[in-house]
């Protein structure tokens, strides 16, 4: 997640923790869940960042339900590629 996205987030009363943060967080607790979560739902979803627009859509982050994107995922440097050119942006 880029800086402006963690602001933008912010201001909107949703802190996502770095992600030393979470790590901590699971490694302390086990599990670790968006902050941005209700009840399993996005509440940020139209300002949702890029890294969760990727969920789903590429190989390596595939859905756990099983939900495929069409025509095909997105492989993993097609990915890494969206991000670089979403983060060169802001």
């Amino acid at each position: 997640m880029s800086p402006l996205e963690r602001t933008q987030l912010r201001q909107v009363g949703v802190r996502i923790p770095l992600p030393v943060e979470a790590l901590e967080t699971l490694k302390r607790d086990g599990n670790y869940a968006c902050p941005a979560l209700d009840e399993g739902r996005c509440t940020v979803y139209e300002r949702r960042p890029s890294i969760c627009r990727l969920w789903g859509v590429v190989e390596s982050l595939a859905c756990p339900h099983g939900c495929r994107p069409e025509p095909r995922a997105l492989t993993d440097q097609e990915g890494f590629a969206f991000l670089a050119r979403i983060h060169d942006v802001q």
